[in-house]
């Protein structure tokens, strides 16, 4: 005879007595009865919920621009700003907190198995590493909260681990793609009011932190678009869509536009590749009007890596051929670009800009770079280093990188690892680089399986090619509260394929 299925019965409960979680008994706590297709749900939606809220968190941001002034060139770091940076970072922590309750859960479903992924113990050495920074830093209060409107402190950080915690998570293929599609729709959305900003005669409505981009004091410069009281501005009109940086911009863009062009090789549906090969496009385009060097570097990789991996996958002349198209549709929009002698590369005053007008640090510290704007920046960040080799000076701690004038004239030196090492010392950096090693060998792995069929081509292929290129570009660029949560993102994509088990398990040596 087939034996009775249990029932919940506060009879046998042992645990009767103890409150549950979510209710007073076994029967009513809705995590213990949660089906898997249940929890899938639960990851998935709050992981498009999450990503939305980051995205959305900076638009009052740029109302406050529209509405507040009627000079372009003002930057208004006003305290209305700060406030509004604040909710930014305010939201990013919430939604990151609430990922890593979610976590829970998951590992409690079984969705995850710590046991099985024993390398999570970087993460919290990472986070256990940022502690002591912020506890040893001249000014904890800056290292905890952040500088002003970089809002980039310790818990900030714990933000993006949140953000990692929320991608392991995603272990359902269907929710992989819908969170995919996700960074798809908000890269693409930002990319349009990129292009939308890029345009002079639009600035008037268009809301932008950089239409005037700072040269110099007045003193120093000669021919610029604007002269006010005590320094120089030059119109550029560089592209920052929604996310208060074109340097942020360009991150985004990265990650956004690898899922994109790698769902159009991938892809059965005809409608689907002509969506995301148009989006791809609107990307490579704003990646051009940001006037930044990471930007181009990252969607370029983003675009050859893509139709690399396409030939290499065997997935087909289609896919190979949209990649190719793809990458001749950039082509061709930088080209035009250039011809129309529209072409700019800011590096340098996009910048200062950030540093000296939005933020308002080292006032009256500029001085002119012939050489490469990064050379610079990173000889100074080596003083800073020196000074602070172990545990750095802190998360987001300005105040020590400037060491009264001999240290860092910025507050960041645009290359990823160095501005680690800088703020949690040589064993953040450590800590950092081991997970981006560690993360490299699960990513080469899933584009194996990826390849092979034993994972979906479109997300599991974009994942790897979103987060090598985030990296190529992130050493000529910082991170962002607008545009860092999604690399986390994407690094717990790539670590949720081995949530329960490795994709290609070691074969046991025979004796």
């Amino acid at each position: 005879m087939a034996k009775k299925s249990a029932t919940y019965s506060a009879k046998t409960d042992t645990h009767a007595e103890h409150k549950h979680l979510f209710g007073s008994s076994g029967n009513s706590d809705f995590i213990v009865n949660m089906t898997p297709e249940g929890t899938h749900k639960l990851c998935g939606i709050y992981s498009i919920i999450a990503m939305l809220l980051v995205a959305l968190s900076s638009v009052p941001y740029y109302i406050s621009k529209a509405v507040g002034t009627g000079s372009d060139y003002m930057m208004l770091r006003t305290e209305n700003n700060e406030t509004l940076i604040f909710l930014i970072m305010t939201l990013l922590i919430a939604s990151g907190f609430i990922g890593m309750l979610i976590f829970m859960i998951a590992c409690v479903k079984r969705e995850v198995v710590i046991g099985r992924n024993k390398a999570l113990l970087l993460f919290a050495l990472s986070l256990v590493s940022s502690v002591i920074s912020t506890i040893a830093s001249a000014d904890r209060g800056t290292a905890f909260y952040g500088y002003l409107d970089r809002d980039e402190g310790l818990v900030s950080l714990v933000g993006y681990l949140g953000f990692f915690t929320i991608g392991i998570c995603l272990t359902d293929a269907d929710w992989r793609r819908r969170a995919a599609n996700t960074v798809i729709g908000i890269g693409t959305v930002n990319a349009v009011m990129g292009i939308l900003q890029s345009i002079p005669a639009l600035s008037k409505w268009i809301p932008s932190y950089y239409n005037y981009l700072f040269l110099g004091y007045k003193s120093s410069v000669r021919v610029a678009e604007y002269f006010n009281a005590y320094a120089a501005y030059d119109a550029s009109y560089a592209a920052d869509g929604f996310t208060c940086s074109p340097f942020a911009l360009a991150a985004m863009l990265t990650i956004a536009s690898a899922f994109a062009v790698n769902k159009a090789a991938h892809t059965d549906k005809t409608a689907s590749r002509i969506v995301c090969l148009i989006c791809t496009g609107i990307m490579s385009g704003a990646a051009i009007v940001t006037q930044t060097f990471p930007a181009m570097l990252g969607v370029g990789c983003v675009l050859l890596v893509t139709l690399i991996t396409s030939a290499a996958s065997k997935s087909g002349k289609t896919a190979v051929i949209t990649s190719a198209l793809a990458l001749a549709a950039a082509g061709c929009i930088a080209a035009g670009i250039v011809l129309t002698d529209n072409f700019r590369m800011s590096n340098e005053q996009i910048i200062f800009t950030d540093s000296f007008e939005r933020l308002g640090i080292a006032f009256n510290a500029h001085t002119e770079h012939d050489d490469s704007i990064y050379s610079a920046l990173w000889y100074d960040g080596t003083l800073v280093f020196k000074e602070y080799p172990v545990i750095g000076v802190g998360p987001d701690n300005w105040g020590a990188m400037y060491m009264n004038g001999y240290g860092m004239e910025t507050d960041r030196t645009y290359n990823e690892v160095f501005d680690t090492a800088i703020t949690r010392g040589a064993i953040g950096a450590v800590i950092y680089l081991a997970i981006i090693i560690l993360t490299f060998g699960k990513a080469c792995r899933l584009l194996k399986a990826a390849c092979t069929g034993k994972a979906d081509k479109a997300v599991g292929i974009g994942a790897f090619t979103a987060f090598l290129c985030f990296f190529i570009q992130s050493m000529f660029n910082t991170t962002s509260v607008c545009s860092t949560p999604y690399f986390y993102f994407t690094i717990g994509l790539i670590w949720s394929y081995e949530a329960l088990n490795r994709l290609f398990p070691k074969k046991k040596a025979e004796n």
